[in-house]
């Protein structure tokens, strides 16, 4: 296992039932835990106090921390802007429909009613645009002691996107190497490409003739 003096431990439905009270279990005893994107997704704000004092380390930018309800009908979404909902200036949506409502549209009453619900709604002439969303709760990335994204391309991700749309700032580090040894560094590295192209055979036909990519500039 990696980094064994660590003494990683991971969630297991086994003991108690499900991985997410097994989560709070571990962090409730200070472990060093490994989860993966799915279960992080899947807590709600009632986990702050838990990641209090963690650095957390994610591998890859989290792609579901926005994420649409494909199984609602277009009927249903169109129920909820005109009886049940409003949004604010930064289209977060707001419950005003029956504040006990018990139905079909409970679990987005009660994303709702969490702040974890936006939506947009443009109108062009007859024509209406509208959708909601579920979003991950940024105050539990606020709640760790430090966060960590290892990843390439970041600044063209949703993840970025929803970072900056929540208020979350972030800097940019790269990987240096100084002495034989990688570290972090604010300073832009320049990127080193490999080339690949001897590695690259092409067979042309049944007579198995093989031949090396172009050597110019545009070549792969």
């Amino acid at each position: 296992a990696a980094c064994p003096r660590l003494r990683f431990q991971h969630p297991s439905e086994e003991k108690l039932g499900s991985k997410s009270r097994s989560l709070k279990e571990l962090l409730s005893k200070r472990k060093n835990v490994v989860i993966t994107h799915a279960l992080l997704l899947e807590q709600k704000v009632d986990m702050k106090e838990y990641f209090k004092g963690y650095t957390i380390i994610i591998d890859e930018a989290l792609e579901g921390v926005i994420k649409k309800f494909d199984d609602l009908h277009p009927m249903d979404v169109n129920h909820l802007f005109y009886d049940c909902i409003e949004l604010d200036e930064n289209l977060t949506a707001h419950w005003i429909g029956c504040p006990n409502y018990n139905g079909k549209l409970s679990e987005i009453k009660d994303i709702c009613d969490s702040g974890r619900l936006k939506g947009f709604q443009i109108k062009n002439g007859e024509h209406i645009s509208q959708d909601i969303f579920r979003v991950f709760p940024s105050e539990l990335f606020e709640a760790f002691e430090e966060v960590f994204v290892l990843t390439y391309l970041f600044k063209g991700s949703v993840f970025s996107a929803y970072l900056r749309s929540e208020g979350v700032y972030f800097d940019r580090w790269y990987i240096a190497e100084e002495r034989g040894k990688h570290v972090l560094t604010s300073d832009p590295q320049p990127r080193k490409a490999t080339d690949y192209r001897p590695l690259i055979h092409f067979v042309h036909g049944c007579n198995g003739r093989f031949e090396l990519p172009g050597t110019d500039y545009y070549a792969l």
